[in-house]
C-alpha cells in the first residue's frame, strides 16, 4: 500500500490519528473496487482474487481495523459468481458445492430458483476455502435434500428419474447420500459411546483410554462435520441427533427407488432386491423389485442396504407363486416367461414341495397359455414312444386333431436348461425336477385323467391309428409307469384287454403272442397266416418272450396250451371245408399235443371231435 501517511520520526511506524485512519477506511474501499475489477476479468484471476485477502493482523495495531473493514465491505459487495446464472452476487448469499455433490464437475443436481451454488471455478484457487471468511457456507444437508426433492417433482425432466440407471452419475449420488446416513450413523453411536462413559465414572471405573479414537474416522468425516459446523454457526442445531433423524426421516421419505417396472419409490415401503442367491425373484408376485442395474454396483447397493432393501425370504416368494399359481385360471394366456421364472426360483431355492402344491402348479405351453402340470403337460421329445414322437408319426389327420388338445412344455423351459446352475439343496438336474417335482411328462398315462379304467387321449388316439405303436408303447413304459397303473386300476387291465388291436376288430384277449416256439408249430401246420398273431413293433417272424411278457395277462395266451391248439383246430376246420386238403396229419398232430397237454380234461377230446366234424 502507498499512500502519504503520517509515520514515527523513524519511519518504522505509521501513527494513529485521523488522517491515517481516514486513509486507511480508503484502502478497505479501494480493495473492494479492485476486486470487483478482478471479477470483470476474462482471465483465471477472476476466480484466484480470494488469494489476495489480507490476513487478519495482531490485535492492538494501527491496522487491526483494516481486516474487517475489507471483510465487511466484501461480504456487502456482488463479488463471486454463481454456479448457474454466472451473475456476481454477494458471498453471504451464496452456498459452496461440497466435492460429494459434484459428478463430471458439475453439481449433482439443478439449484433451486434462488441460485446459491458458488461457481465451481473457485475450486482451482489455491485459497478457495478463504470464501468461508465472507460468510460462504457449505450446502447444508437440509438444503441438499431439498434439491433431490424438487428433482423427483420434476418428472420427465428429473435427472434422478431420466439418467440412464448405468451412468456412474447415480452412483456419485448414492455415495452422497451413504456419506450422510454414515455421519448420522457416527453420531449416534458416539452418542452411545458417551453415554457409556458417563457410566463408566458413575460406576468408578476411570481407565485411561489411550485409543479413545480408534473407531472414528475423522479425515472421512471431515466435510460432513465442516457442514455441520456451519450449520451449528446459523443456528441450524444439526448437533442435534433428533435433527439429524428428521432429516433422515425425510430422505426416507423420497421416491429414489428405481424398480424393475420403471416405477420409483420410497424405502418407506417394503422394498427388496431382484435376486437372491444369483437367482432372479419373479416379475408377476407384486413386490418391489429394485431394477437389477440400479443395484449392480457396489456403492447404490450399499445405499440401499442402509435404506432398508433386504433380499427376499425364498419361503415367502415360494408362498406367493403357489398362492398366484392357485388362483391362476388354467388355459390363460400369458404373454410374458414369468411363469418360467417362478419354476427356476423354486428349482433353485426350494427344498422341498408337498403333494398338494405340486399339483396346483401351472406352467407355460406352447401356445402361450398357462395349464396345471397335473392335467398333462409334455415335453417336446422325439424319443420314440414318447408324447410329441408318437403323434407325429401318426397319420397326419389324427395327429393334428389330437395335438391341438395335447399341451406341450414351452421351448424356453429347455433353453433355460442351459443356463440354471444345480443347486446344492438337492441332486435333481433341471429336466429331473421338472419331471418329478413339476410333474412334467414325456410320455401319456395309461389312464385318463380322474378316470379308473379310461386310456388317456394320446394312447386312445395311438390306438385306434396304430395298433401296433400302442402295443410298443405299452412296452416302453410298461415297467416304468404303466404297471403300476394297473395294479392301481383293475379296471385298466379290462380295457386293455378288450382293446382292438388289429384292422378286423379283433380283441387284445383274443390275439397270440408270437413267440418263436407257436410260430414253428403253425409253420409246421402251415396255418401261420390264419393264427391270430399279434403284429408287434421291429418284428420279423417272431418276438423274445422277455421282451412281452407283461402281455400274457391281456391276451389269450403265449404258450403252447389248449386255447392255441383249438384255435389252430378252429383254422383247420375252416381250411377243412373250404375244400380239400391235406391238413389230417396237422390235425393229428394237435391231438397228440392236446393229449399231452390236457390229459386229466375229460371233455377236450368231445370239443376236438366237434370242431373237426363240423357238428
Amino acid at each position: 500500500m502507498q499512500s502519504d501517511f503520517i509515520t514515527s520520526a523513524s519511519r518504522e511506524e505509521v501513527v494513529d490519528c485521523e488522517w491515517n485512519t481516514a486513509l486507511r477506511d480508503h484502502i478497505a474501499h479501494a480493495f473492494v473496487d479492485a476486486v470487483k475489477s478482478l471479477c470483470r476479468d476474462d482471465g483465471a484471476i477472476r476466480y484466484h482474487w480470494i488469494s489476495y485477502l489480507p490476513t487478519e493482523p495482531a490485535d492492538g495495531t494501527f491496522w487491526a481495523p483494516l481486516y474487517p473493514k475489507i471483510l465487511g465491505l466484501v461480504k456487502k459487495s456482488d463479488v463471486l459468481e454463481g454456479e448457474i446464472k454466472n451473475r456476481l452476487r454477494a458471498p453471504g448469499k451464496l452456498r459452496t458445492i461440497p466435492d460429494d455433490f459434484v459428478h463430471e464437475e458439475k453439481a449433482l443436481f439443478d439449484d433451486l430458483s434462488d441460485d446459491v451454488y458458488l461457481s465451481l471455478k473457485y475450486k482451482d484457487c489455491p485459497d478457495y476455502r478463504r470464501v468461508r471468511e465472507l460468510e460462504v457456507r457449505d450446502l447444508k444437508w437440509e438444503e441438499i435434500l431439498e434439491r433431490i426433492e424438487e428433482d423427483l417433482g420434476k418428472t420427465s425432466l428429473s435427472k434422478m428419474k431420466t439418467t440412464p440407471l448405468d451412468n456412474s452419475w447415480h452412483d456419485t449420488v448414492a455415495e452422497l447420500l451413504c456419506n450422510f446416513i454414515e455421519y448420522k450413523e457416527s453420531r449416534a453411536k458416539d452418542d452411545e459411546d458417551s453415554e457409556d462413559d458417563e457410566d463408566d465414572d458413575e460406576d468408578g471405573d476411570e481407565d485411561d483410554d489411550e485409543d479413545g479414537d480408534e473407531d472414528g474416522d475423522e479425515d472421512d468425516d471431515e466435510d460432513n462435520d465442516e457442514r455441520m459446523e456451519d450449520d451449528d454457526d446459523v443456528g441450524g442445531g444439526y448437533d442435534n441427533d433428533k435433527h439429524l433423524q428428521i432429516l433422515y426421516d425425510e430422505l426416507r421419505g423420497l421416491n429414489i427407488i428405481p424398480l424393475q417396472d420403471g416405477s420409483w419409490v420410497s424405502p418407506n415401503k417394503d422394498v427388496y432386491f431382484p435376486s437372491v442367491a444369483e437367482t432372479d425373484v419373479p416379475k408377476d408376485l407384486e413386490l418391489l423389485l429394485v431394477d437389477p442395474t440400479a443395484c449392480a454396483t457396489g456403492t447404490r447397493r450399499q445405499l440401499y442396504v442402509k435404506l432398508g432393501v433386504t433380499e427376499c425370504d425364498p419361503d415367502m416368494v415360494k408362498g406367493k407363486i403357489l398362492a398366484l399359481h392357485n388362483i391362476t385360471s388354467p388355459g390363460s394366456t400369458s404373454f410374458t416367461n414369468d411363469f418360467i421364472s417362478h419354476f427356476v426360483f423354486l428349482y433353485r431355492l426350494c427344498k422341498e414341495l408337498d403333494t398338494r402344491s405340486r399339483r396346483m402348479l401351472l406352467a407355460l405351453a406352447r401356445d402361450r397359455k398357462r395349464y396345471r402340470c397335473s392335467d398333462e403337460v409334455y415335453f417336446g421329445s422325439d424319443k420314440e414312444y414318447d408324447t410329441e414322437k408318437l403323434l407325429k408319426d401318426l397319420p397326419h389327420r389324427t395327429a393334428s386333431e389330437t395335438s391341438e388338445t395335447t399341451v406341450f412344455l414351452h421351448d424356453d423351459y429347455d433353453y433355460r436348461r442351459s443356463r440354471i446352475r444345480n443347486p446344492s439343496l438337492h441332486e435333481l438336474t433341471w429336466k429331473q425336477w421338472l419331471e418329478k417335482i413339476a410333474l412334467i411328462r414325456y410320455y401319456p398315462p395309461l389312464a385318463r385323467n380322474g378316470s379308473n379304467q379310461e386310456l388317456s387321449p394320446v394312447l386312445s388316439t395311438v390306438l385306434k391309428a396304430d395298433p401296433v405303436r400302442f402295443l410298443g408303447a405299452l412296452r416302453a413304459h410298461w415297467a416304468s409307469s404303466y404297471r403300476r397303473e394297473c395294479r392301481k386300476n383293475p379296471g385298466l387291465g379290462d380295457t386293455l384287454r378288450e382293446a382292438e388291436i388289429d384292422d378286423k376288430g379283433q380283441s387284445l384277449s383274443y390275439m397270440f403272442l408270437p413267440t418263436e416256439e407257436l410260430v414253428q408249430i403253425t409253420h409246421t401246420w402251415g396255418i401261420r397266416s390264419f393264427v391270430p398273431f399279434l403284429n408287434l413293433p421291429y418284428m420279423t417272424d417272431w418276438v423274445s418272450m422277455i421282451e412281452w411278457s407283461f402281455l400274457t395277462e391281456f391276451i389269450s395266451s403265449a404258450d403252447p396250451d389248449n386255447k392255441f391248439f383249438l384255435i389252430c383246430l378252429d383254422v383247420l376246420k375252416s381250411r377243412f371245408h373250404a375244400g380239400p386238403t391235406s391238413d389230417y396229419s396237422s390235425i393229428s398232430d394237435i391231438y397228440e399235443r392236446i393229449a399231452g397237454v390236457a390229459r386229466d380234461e375229460n371233455n377236450a377230446q368231445l370239443k376236438v371231435l366237434s370242431l373237426v366234424c363240423g357238428s
